[in-house]
């Protein structure tokens, strides 16, 4: 696929994975919350979002130690927000309507 339909499905992802991220950490469901670290790392990783990548990791290394981020992931949140804004923005400049 040609980049801008990666983004569109890095966006789209993302935004699934930060929710079932906060949903899990909601819960404190900490095996669900790995599996969103997780495939939001991939995901990061795969698409160039360094920030993202480094916070799912983070959050990925602390769950497999057993740490629960009782404190919240808004680091996760946040860098995962912020990657999507920067994919959209791209998309639209480089498809204005």
């Amino acid at each position: 696929p040609h980049f801008p339909a990666l983004l569109a499905t890095f966006a789209t992802s993302a935004r699934e994975q930060l929710a079932q991220a906060r949903q899990a950490h909601a819960g404190r469901d900490g095996e669900a919350l790995l599996d969103a670290a997780h495939r939001l790392k991939n995901t990061a990783g795969d698409i160039g979002a360094p920030r993202l990548h480094r916070a799912a990791a983070a959050l990925e290394t602390a769950l497999k130690q057993g740490t629960f981020p009782a404190e919240g992931i808004g680091a996760l949140d946040q860098a995962g927000r912020d990657a999507v804004v920067a994919a959209e923005q791209w998309q639209a400049q480089e498809n204005p309507s």
